[in-house]
């Protein structure tokens, strides 16, 4: 499923509409660094995940979030994104965190 996710600062000063894939293979919600980095999305810390290419050293950024109209608090990891199909995945942590269901969605 698919949902459009607007992005907002703490401060106002900007805000976006991403596309998301709500994925429940996975745990934590992700977004592609170059929307990181034009958001000024600074990691607060790191932490190594294991996927299909190895290991990988991934930044963990705090993002204010409008789902279906439901404000949330996201905890982002920061990943490259490039060569997927969505610049951002909705992971089952947030899904629960949130009561969001993917079948109501």
């Amino acid at each position: 499923m698919i949902k459009t996710v607007e992005l907002f600062s703490d401060d106002g000063l900007w805000n976006i509409s991403v596309s998301a894939k709500i994925d429940t293979g996975a745990y934590r919600s992700s977004i592609d660094e170059t929307i990181a980095d034009s958001l000024g999305l600074e990691p607060h810390r790191y932490k190594t995940f294991k996927n299909a290419m190895g290991k990988q050293r991934r930044g963990l950024a705090y993002a204010n979030a409008v789902i279906d109209g439901h404000d949330k608090r996201l905890e982002l990891s920061i990943a490259n994104r490039k060569g997927l199909r969505y610049p951002m995945i909705i992971g089952r942590k947030d899904l629960k965190d949130y009561n969001l269901d993917s079948h109501t969605m």
